[in-house]
């Protein structure tokens, strides 16, 4: 049975996972793009894939580290899955650079809930945030996240809030000597253009509008389903879903934001996704209906990337 084989997160699991996730990446820049493929393209490309790679274990090591779901491998495949139903993110650079940065900024948040060296944990998942935002500017959005995290454990501390201040000015710091060393004044000013859609009906008006809507559906109904069932839980837990929850929804604004510049952003909410799906999952108790969700997934992912490449 295919669920059984990501019950346990093994080494050939990663494999097959990275095969997967390899075939449809290169078929996002054969069908999806109009690059030239040069040696230069290639080399570009190929370091892309291996932080999209990185991107995998990483889901894998929070969702376990942090016990967001049971000791399975449902959150790499789902995370992988999703990609390739929204493909043209597979060809955004950009787009898969910054989402590795957020991933890292989330570790550091989640893990905030120990109570173990939380400002140096606000000072590092700030910083990555900062870096992310030099690839997607709104993705600065996400810092709204570690103030929620500062306010659900240790609100009481005005340290705590001072830390975020501190990584930007460390960042602007660096940022000012890169600029002075490199001879270019605007380095970091030039990055950061922020404007709102002007244009409702250009804000909605995607190819693949039904599917977002699809998708944004099905992961509400599942983050309703878990966060129910994770009443019974334990407050920590359940307090750490939620915060997942509202990285998603943080994830829907900055994709909001960005609808009119690109297609492509809504891998920032895929991490968080994944993590409910398997919950969802996993929570049914009937083998052969648990079998029939997975393999419907996993079946429906080609055909939907298929039909983005048709439309193309």
């Amino acid at each position: 049975m295919i669920s059984s084989f990501f019950d346990k997160t093994k080494p050939i699991t990663f494999v097959v996972v990275l095969v997967f996730l390899a075939i449809f990446f290169v078929l996002s820049q054969i069908f999806l793009t109009t690059s030239d493929f040069t040696p230069a393209f290639l080399v570009k490309k190929t370091v892309v894939f291996a932080i999209l790679a990185l991107s995998v274990f990483l889901v894998d090591f929070i969702s376990k580290r942090n016990r967001l779901t049971g000791a399975n491998a449902f959150p790499m495949a789902f995370f992988v899955l999703l990609l390739v139903m929204f493909p043209r993110d597979l060809t955004d650079d950009n787009v898969i650079i910054c989402n590795f940065f957020l991933l890292l900024a989330i570790r550091r948040v989640i893990s905030i809930r120990s109570l173990r060296n939380v400002r140096l944990k606000i000072f590092d998942a700030t910083l990555w945030i900062l870096v992310s935002s030099l690839f997607y500017h709104w993705s600065l959005l996400f810092m709204i996240g570690v103030f929620v995290a500062i306010y659900i454990y240790e609100p009481k501390k005005l340290g705590n809030w001072v830390v975020p201040l501190s990584a930007f000015g460390t960042f602007a710091l660096i940022g000012v000597a890169l600029a002075i060393l490199l001879g270019d004044v605007g380095l970091l000013t030039a990055r950061y253009h922020f404007s709102l859609p002007r244009d409702v009906d250009t804000l909605f008006a995607w190819d693949e509008a039904s599917k977002y809507l699809a998708y944004g559906f099905l992961v509400i109904c599942c983050i309703f389903i878990s966060l129910l069932r994770m009443g019974k839980a334990g407050l920590g837990k359940l307090v750490t879903m939620r915060l997942m929850a509202f990285f998603f929804f943080v994830a829907v604004a900055v994709k909001l934001m960005i609808a009119v510049d690109t297609t492509g952003a809504t891998i920032f909410s895929f991490f968080p996704a994944a993590v409910f799906f398997t919950n969802v999952l996993v929570a049914i108790k009937r083998k052969n209906i648990r079998e029939a969700i997975f393999i419907g997934f996993v079946v429906l992912a080609p055909i939907i990337f298929m039909s983005v490449y048709l439309k193309w």
